[in-house]
C-alpha cells in the first residue's frame, strides 16, 4: 500500500520544494546546466534543442552559443559551430571557452587552420588567466585554460589547472573526463582509466565517458570491458548511435555475425544523415555483400527452408540478413518477400514490412499470406479499418484456395492465423486442427493453435501443442518460448517457465522475448539482479523493446536508482508515447524526485487513455496530496477511484489521510475503518488510523491501533515513533523514549524520531541527549529550521550564547522565525552585551506579536534596555 499518509517531515520538506516562478534570466543557468548534462549523456539532438531555445530569448548568451557549437561539432556541422563561436566572441570577447572551442574546431578543419587554432588557444589562456585572477575557484575558466594549455603543448600545466578545479569540486565529472583525455593523450592509460572511473562515479549517466573508456579498453585489447562500456553507454543514452556503431564494430572483430549487423542497423536508423549513420551504412553494405556471396548458388527452395528455420528460432536479424541477400539473387520471389515482410513486422518495422507485402502482391494478387502480413502491419500502426480490409482479402483468398483444394494445409494455416489476428479464436482453432489432421507434423499449425488455446484460457491444451512441436523440432526456440509463456501466465509455474525460457535463449542467444519473459519471472521470484540483467539482454537483442525498457525502469525505481529509471521510462515513452504502464511508472519516479507537475501530467494523460483505471485516479490523488497539498482535488480523485472500484482499500486509506490532513478526523476515521474491513492485514492503515486517533485526542484508541500495527510488522519504525508520541501525550516519558529509540534502531534515518527524542529529552532537562538527537536530525535534514531553533534553545539553556545565536541564525536563514526565536536570540545577544542586536531582535518580536506573550516579554525587555541606557 502507498504510504503517503505517513509522510515524515523529511518527506514534506522534499514535497514542498517545487518549481517556483523565476525570471527568464534566472532560468538560463539551469537550462545551460541541462544542456551540459544532455551532452554528457550523448543526447545531442535534445541538447541542441534546449540550447536553441535559450538562444531564442537570449541570442547573445556566449555560454549558450558555445554549448550549441560543441553540439554542432559532434554532429559534424562545422560551419554552424563556427558561426556560433564567432557570435559568442563578439558578444563576450573575454569568454575563454569560446576561444578554446574554436581552436579545437579549427584543428579538425585541417593543417591550414593550425596557426589560427594556436592563436585561439593563446587567447583562451589569456582570458582564462584574467578570470582566474578575479576568482581562483572559477571552474569554467580553469577548465578552459587547461584545454588551452594542452593545445599549446603544455599538458603538465594543463593537469595543474584540472587538479585545481577538482580540488575545488570533487564531484566535477567534466573535470575528471578532461583530465582522463589529457592523460590518455600523454600515453598514461592507467591514469586515464582511473579518471574515467571517477567521472562515472560523479555522474553515472556520463555516456561520453563510457564511450571514451570503452575505446581505451579496446585499444588495450580488453574487448570484454570495452563491450560492457559501450553497452553501459546505451543504458544511459538509448539513442546513442555512436555506441551502437562502436559496439557493432567491436562485435565484428570478435565474433562476426548477427550482433554486429543488428547494432549497425540501429546506428544507421538513429543517425541516417550523420557521419555515424554513414559509417554504419557502409558496414551494412559490406555485411550484406558478404551475405549475398554466402547464398550465391543456393536454390530458392533451400533458402526458403532456411528462412522458415530461422523464423522458428526467432532469429529475426539473421532472417532479415538472409532474406535481403536472397532477394538480391531471387528478386522475383514473392515467398521471400513475405518472409522478409514477416521479419520486419517482428522487428516492428511496419512501414518496411508493408512495402515488402505490397511488392509481393504486385505480381501475385492472390497471395493470402501477403494480405495477412500487411493487415498485421496496419493493425500495429493503429489503422484497424485497413487491417480488416486486408484480413478480409486474406480470408477470401484462403477460402478460394480451399474450395479448389480442400487438402490445402497451407491455406488452412493462413486462414487460422488470420482468424487469430481478428480475435476469432474458435474459428482459428478449427482451421489449425483441420491442418493438423492433414499434416500432424505441421509445426506452424501446432504453434499457432497453442497460442490460441492460451488466449482461450486452456493452458493444458496449449502446453500439449507446444510440447508436440518440440518433439518434432527440438531446436525451435519459438516453441520453447511459447511453452514458457504458458507455464508463466496460464499455469503460474515460474520455475518451469524459467527452464523453458533458458532453453530458448540457449538455442537463440538473441531471443529478446525469451530474455524479457525470463526477466519478469525472475522479478516475480524476487531475484531482482537476474531480472535486471535479462531486461538488459532483451534490449540488446531488440533495441525497440518498449516493454523491456518499461520493466527495467520500474525495477530500477524499486531498487532506488531513480536517474537510470527515468532514462529507461523516457525511452519506453519515446518508442511508444502513450504507453500506459510507462506513464504510470514514470509518474511514480517524478513524484519521488519531487517533480510533482510532471507526475500530474503523466497521470492525467494516463487517465485520458484509461478513464476506467481506478489505480490511476488513486495515484493522482496521492500526488495532489503529497506534492500540492491540494486535499480537495486529492479527495475528488480518491472518490472517483472508489466509484470505479468500490472495494479499493488503498483508495479508502488514502482518502482518509487526505481528510485527516484537512483536519476532518471523523470522515478520516470512517475511511480508515472501511479500508481495514477490506484489507485486515494492512498494518500501515492501522498505523494511519492510530495517528488520526491521536490527533483527535483519543489516546487509548490510538495506542490500541499502533500496537496492532506493530504486532503485524515489528520492523515498522514509523509506527514505533507514532506510538512513542502517544505515550508522550499520556505523560509516559519512559515508554515514549523506549519506542522512539526503537524507531531509530530499526531505521537510523528516521529524522522525525530523532527530532521527537530531542524534544522529550529537552523537556526532561537531559540536555546532552537532546543536543545529540537534534544534531542527528539536522544531519539527516539540514534544512529543518525548527530543529535549528530548538537546538539553539538548548544552547541558550546551557548559556552557550555563541552556539545559540549561530543556530538561531540558521533557522532564520531557512525561513523559520517565530517571534519566540527573536526573543531568545535577543536574550543571547544581551548576555554577550550586544545591546544593539538585542534591541533589534526584541523590536522584531514585538512587531510580530504585539498582543501575544512573546510580544509582552519583548516589550518588557526593551523597557529594561531603555532604563539601562541601551
Amino acid at each position: 500500500m502507498k504510504k503517503f499518509w505517513l509522510v515524515t517531515v523529511v518527506g514534506l520538506a522534499g514535497a514542498l520544494i517545487g518549481p517556483v516562478a523565476q525570471a527568464q534570466d534566472e532560468l538560463v543557468p539551469i537550462q545551460l546546466s541541462y544542456v551540459r548534462a544532455l551532452t554528457q549523456q550523448a543526447r545531442y539532438q535534445e541538447a541542441l534543442a534546449v540550447a536553441t531555445q535559450v538562444l531564442e530569448t537570449h541570442p547573445t548568451s556566449a555560454p549558450a552559443l558555445v554549448l550549441r557549437a560543441r553540439v554542432y561539432m559532434v554532429l559534424e556541422r562545422p560551419e554552424l559551430a563556427m558561426g556560433d563561436l564567432a557570435g559568442a566572441i563578439q558578444a563576450q570577447p573575454d569568454y575563454a571557452p569560446a576561444y578554446v572551442t574554436r581552436a579545437q574546431l579549427r584543428l579538425r578543419l585541417g593543417p591550414g587552420s593550425v596557426a589560427a587554432a594556436q592563436d585561439d588557444f593563446r587567447q583562451a589562456q589569456e582570458q582564462a588567466t584574467l578570470a582566474i585572477r578575479k576568482n581562483l575557484n572559477d571552474l569554467e575558466a580553469l577548465l578552459a585554460r587547461a584545454m588551452a594549455l594542452e593545445g599549446l603543448g603544455q599538458p603538465e600545466e594543463a593537469l595543474k589547472d584540472l587538479d585545481a578545479a577538482l580540488a575545488t569540486n570533487l564531484w566535477l565529472a567534466e573535470g575528471y573526463f578532461l583530465r582522463a583525455q589529457v592523460q590518455e593523450r600523454r600515453g598514461k592509460r592507467d591514469l586515464a582509466l582511473q579518471d574515467y572511473a571517477k567521472a562515472l562515479e560523479a555522474n553515472s549517466l556520463y555516456a561520453e565517458a563510457y564511450l571514451s573508456r570503452g575505446l581505451l579498453f579496446q585499444m588495450e585489447g580488453d574487448a570484454e570491458r570495452a563491450e560492457q562500456d559501450f553497452t553501459h553507454a546505451l543504458e544511459v543514452s538509448p539513442g546513442c548511435a555512436a555506441a551502437y556503431l562502436l559496439r557493432g564494430n567491436l562485435s565484428a572483430q570478435q565474433h562476426p555475425g548477427l550482433a554486429a549487423y543488428r547494432d549497425w542497423q540501429q546506428a544507421a536508423a538513429l543517425d541516417p544523415q550523420g557521419a555515424v549513420g554513414r559509417a554504419a551504412q557502409q558496414a551494412l553494405a559490406v555485411a550484406e555483400a558478404e551475405a549475398e556471396q554466402e547464398v550465391a548458388g543456393e536454390e530458392l527452395e533451400e533458402l526458403l527452408a532456411r528462412a522458415e528455420g530461422l523464423w522458428l528460432q526467432e532469429r529475426y536479424y539473421d532472417l532479415l540478413r538472409l532474406t535481403t541477400a536472397a532477394l538480391a539473387q531471387h528478386g522475383d520471389s514473392t515467398e521471400m518477400l513475405v518472409w522478409r515482410g514477416r521479419t520486419q513486422n517482428a522487428l516492428r518495422r511496419y512501414l518496411e514490412a508493408q512495402r515488402d507485402f505490397t511488392q509481393a502482391l504486385t505480381p501475385r494478387a492472390d497471395y493470402a499470406a501477403a494480405y495477412l502480413g500487411r493487415g498485421q502491419s496496419w493493425a500495429a500502426l493503429g489503422e484497424p479499418a485497413q487491417a480488416e480490409a486486408d484480413y478480409a482479402q486474406a480470408l477470401k483468398l484462403a477460402d478460394t484456395a480451399l474450395a479448389d483444394d480442400p487438402q490445402n494445409a497451407a491455406a488452412l494455416v493462413v486462414r487460422g492465423r488470420t482468424h487469430a489476428a481478428q480475435g476469432k479464436n474458435e474459428l482459428a482453432v478449427a482451421d489449425f486442427t483441420a491442418a493438423l489432421k492433414l499434416h500432424p507434423e505441421l509445426i506452424a499449425a501446432l504453434i499457432g493453435r497453442g497460442w490460441v488455446y492460451l488466449d482461450l484460457g486452456q493452458p493444458e491444451a496449449a502446453v500439449a501443442d507446444f510440447t508436440q512441436a518440440l518433439k518434432l523440432k527440438p531446436e525451435a526456440a519459438s516453441a520453447w518460448l511459447a511453452r514458457g509463456v504458458v507455464s508463466q501466465e496460464g499455469r503460474q509455474q515460474l520455475d518451469l517457465a524459467i527452464e523453458d525460457f533458458t532453453q530458448a535463449v540457449t538455442l537463440n542467444p538473441e531471443c529478446a522475448e525469451a530474455y524479457f519473459r525470463r526477466g519478469t519471472a525472475w522479478e516475480r521470484q524476487g531475484k531482482l539482479e537476474q531480472a535486471l540483467a535479462d531486461f538488459g539482454m532483451a534490449i540488446r537483442a531488440d533495441p525497440g523493446a518498449t516493454e523491456a525498457y518499461n520493466n527495467r525502469g520500474a525495477l530500477l525505481h524499486a531498487m532506488g536508482d531513480l536517474r537510470r529509471a527515468l532514462v529507461n521510462l523516457n525511452q519506453a515513452l519515446k518508442l511508444q508515447p502513450d504507453y500506459p504502464d510507462a506513464l504510470h511508472n514514470r509518474a511514480l519516479v517524478w513524484r519521488e524526485q519531487g517533480a510533482f507537475d510532471a507526475a500530474l501530467a503523466d497521470l492525467t494523460r494516463l487517465i485520458e487513455l484509461r478513464p476506467q483505471d481506478a489505480g490511476a485516479y488513486n495515484e493522482r490523488g496521492i500526488t495532489y496530496a503529497l506534492g500540492k497539498l491540494d486535499y480537495d482535488k486529492a479527495i475528488a480523485d480518491f472518490s472517483h477511484a472508489l466509484q470505479l472500484a468500490p472495494d479499493h482499500a488503498e483508495a479508502y486509506a488514502n482518502r482518509g489521510s487526505a481528510y485527516r490532513d484537512k483536519g476532518e478526523y471523523g470522515p478520516a476515521l470512517e475511511d480508515y475503518t472501511r479500508a481495514i474491513e477490506l484489507d485486515p492485514q494492512a498494518d500501515l492503515t492501522y498505523e494511519s488510523r492510530g495517528r488520526t486517533y491521536h490527533l483527535a485526542g483519543q489516546l487509548d484508541a490510538a495506542l490500541q491501533d499502533l500496537t496492532k500495527a506493530l504486532e503485524m510488522n515489528p520492523q515498522n519504525d514509523s509506527a514505533y515513533a507514532a506510538r512513542g508520541l502517544v505515550y508522550a501525550s499520556r505523560q509516559q516519558a519512559p515508554e515514549a523514549l523506549a519506542d522512539l529509540n526503537q524507531a531509530v534502531a530499526i531505521n537510523p534515518r528516521n529524522a522525525d524520531a530523532y527530532y521527537n527524542l530531542g524534544f522529550i529529552y529537552g523537556r526532561l532537562k537531559n540536555n546532552d541527549l537532546a543536543l545529540q538527537n537534534y544534531s542527528q536530525a539536522l544531519e539527516l535534514v539540514p534544512t529543518w529550521g525548527r530543529v535549528w531553533y530548538l537546538r539553539g534553545a538548548i544552547y541558550s539553556g546551557l548559556q552557550n550564547w555563541p552556539l545559540a545565536i549561530s543556530d538561531y541564525n540558521q533557522a532564520v536563514a531557512l525561513g523559520y522565525a517565530p517571534p519566540e526565536l527573536y526573543v531568545n536570540r535577543g536574550y543571547a545577544h544581551n548576555a554577550l552585551q550586544q545591546w544593539v542586536q538585542a534591541r533589534v531582535d526584541w523590536q522584531q518580536a514585538l512587531a510580530m506579536d504585539p498582543q501575544g506573550q512573546a510580544g509582552a516579554v519583548a516589550r518588557k525587555n526593551l523597557e529594561d534596555l531603555a532604563r539601562r541606557g541601551y
